[in-house]
């Protein structure tokens, strides 16, 4: 348990699975109160009936499409209904959908939009605000080491990634002295449902994937210590080093044609 974090609220986006559900237990286990938001009201359901069995963790779900332009202020009304104060937020909710930009649903594009960046901007707006007027706060965006390049059949998702890094560096500048401080999460490819999700078969790549316990321990570590910036993973932190050295579209099509192409499926948003 820490006391830092001890009886305080902390609230996780897309806790329903993968980096968002170990980001929900570190806080429990560190002995913080925590507010499970996804889509799915039985898989948060079940997580919060563990984290009561294994660390008596209190928690409130809440089941919202925070995909839908009504789906943030869903969560806000909930949040004053329980008279929450959340001291912690972790914005992982999002998803990505691998193909080509034309060949994809403009419906599904624009959700994506709607979720990666709408949301995240929204509800950290409306959080970041109080914590700045209780001079405390600790906020975790998840980018992605997509948000340092362009990729082509990931072009959306990309841009949306580069937006939430490039926001979330800008406002902590913004908060830091007020207390509030935003670290931008960067993981590489992690072994989560994403990339069902997304449609792209990642079952020969799995030796060199990082779990979501590993991200999100990396990324508890670098809240706690203020970081601005982590990048789970050697071999992530070379990618980058890469990207930021090697000509751009050289990089985007080397890792481009890297990728297997398939046949892009259609699934919902976590």
């Amino acid at each position: 348990m820490t006391e830092e974090m001890k009886n305080r609220w902390a609230l996780v986006t897309g806790a329903s699975r993968g980096i968002g559900r170990d980001f929900a237990t570190l806080f429990a286990e560190r002995g913080a109160k925590v507010v499970l938001v996804a889509r799915s009201q039985e898989s948060l359901d079940s997580l919060k009936e563990d984290l009561k069995t294994k660390h008596q963790c209190e928690a409130i779900v809440i089941s919202c499409n925070l995909g839908r332009p009504d789906g943030i202020e869903e969560l806000l009304q909930v949040l004053n209904e329980h008279e929450v104060q959340i001291d912690y937020l972790v914005n992982n909710a999002g998803f990505g959908s691998y193909g080509s930009f034309l060949q994809q649903s403009r419906e599904k594009q624009l959700q994506m939009i709607d979720l990666n960046i709408r949301s995240l901007t929204h509800l950290t707006w409306s959080l970041a605000e109080k914590m700045k007027q209780r001079g405390f706060g600790h906020i975790v965006q998840l980018g992605s080491i997509l948000s340092f390049l362009p990729m082509p059949d990931y072009a959306v998702y990309s841009a949306s990634k580069q937006y939430v890094l490039s926001f979330s560096q800008g406002i902590r500048e913004e908060l830091k002295p007020h207390g509030v401080f935003v670290t931008t999460l960067c993981p590489g490819p992690t072994a989560t449902s994403f990339f069902d999700h997304a449609g792209q078969d990642i079952s020969n790549r799995g030796p060199y994937m990082m779990t979501s316990q590993e991200v999100a321990e990396i990324g508890m570590k670098a809240m706690l210590a203020k970081k601005a910036l982590v990048v789970p993973g050697w071999k992530n932190k070379l990618f980058i080093f890469l990207c930021q050295w090697l000509p751009q579209t050289w990089f985007s099509n080397l890792i481009s044609n890297q990728m297997e192409p398939i046949k892009e499926k259609d699934r919902p948003a976590p």
